[in-house]
């Protein structure tokens, strides 16, 4: 599928769609802060038979529940306007949640949060089928809930884990030079700038250590056995990647590489945006993600029958 955007691509959802929102507080420690949004006309409280399901999305790096460039506002607001909720919150000592006591590592405390959240759709709004979205980090506070809990019945994991296969490096040491526009950017003259002053031998300043950030992914077999938990209970998964994360994956086809058997063909879509930066800050793009996004959630079987009280 192609995902360029269209000229009549939004970064909003679509006009006319109204959403209810509220900020809510959850948590053991009734610290957790989030902002649900409620489809219109559509109970704020559990108790009634209708299907619902929610959209949870927590904190990108140190960016808080709105999101870089307001994403998560806007793509809550799209969900509602498909007839699902949407939960946005901050993860505990980030934005305006606050800490949380104990020993629990970042990572621990993080899935705790989410787990919590999860905990407080269902009992609030009766909500038992959950899609997570992470981007970058946030695939990393997503990806363990998602592959232990049951409610979880999907995820949208934005730039999130890659890992090199056979096709992957036959494409970029083939194709990428065939390609007119990397040319393009190497001999544009701030491109050489940059390539010169990366030559130039190192100060004894330049050795210093630099803070950097860096990510701890699972090992390939640790994430094809995890994918294969998810799917094997029918949990569909959307894969996302921009242009940013194109010197780690280069191919539609490379997720399937990598899973093999894992999943089935119909429960997991790959997305490629090749001209996104990795938060959409350009308006078309986003729109376009918007677009692939909303496709994907109504795309989903008809909902169980919640029983919450």
């Amino acid at each position: 599928m192609s995902n360029e955007p269209t000229p009549n691509a939004t970064a909003g959802p679509p006009a006319g769609v109204s959403a209810a929102e509220r900020a809510v507080l959850f948590g053991p420690h009734r610290g957790l802060v989030g902002v649900v949004t409620q489809p219109a006309g559509a109970p704020a409280a559990a108790g009634s038979p209708t299907p619902r399901r929610a959209v949870v999305m927590a904190n990108i790096g140190l960016s808080h529940h709105v999101g870089p460039f307001r994403l998560y506002v806007d793509l809550a607001r799209a969900a509602a306007a498909l007839g699902w909720y949407a939960l946005r919150f901050d993860l505990s000592g980030l934005g305006d949640s606050l800490p949380r006591a104990g020993a629990a590592t970042t990572s621990e405390q993080a899935a705790a949060d989410v787990r919590a959240a999860l905990d407080w759709v269902e009992s609030s709004l009766g909500v038992r089928e959950v899609v997570l979205v992470g981007l970058c980090s946030g695939v990393d506070t997503m990806h363990p809930v998602a592959v232990a809990d049951p409610r979880v019945v999907g995820a949208v994991f934005v730039d999130g884990y890659t890992y090199p296969t056979l096709g992957y490096h036959v494409r970029r040491h083939t194709l990428r030079y065939l390609q007119l526009e990397r040319w393009r950017r190497f001999v544009r003259p701030r491109s050489l700038r940059r390539r010169f002053a990366r030559a130039a031998p190192a100060t004894p300043a330049d050795d210093a250590p630099q803070p950097v950030f860096q990510r701890e992914y699972p090992t390939r077999a640790r994430f094809r056995a995890d994918v294969a938990e998810m799917a094997a209970r029918r949990a569909r998964l959307l894969f996302v990647f921009t242009g940013t994360f194109d010197a780690s994956f280069n191919s539609e086809r490379q997720m399937a590489e990598v899973l093999g058997r894992a999943v089935r063909r119909d429960q997991m879509r790959v997305a490629v945006f090749p001209r996104a930066d990795h938060l959409f800050s350009a308006a078309a793009h986003r729109g376009a993600f918007f677009a692939c996004v909303r496709q994907w959630l109504a795309e989903f079987p008809p909902a169980a029958r919640g029983t919450a009280a």
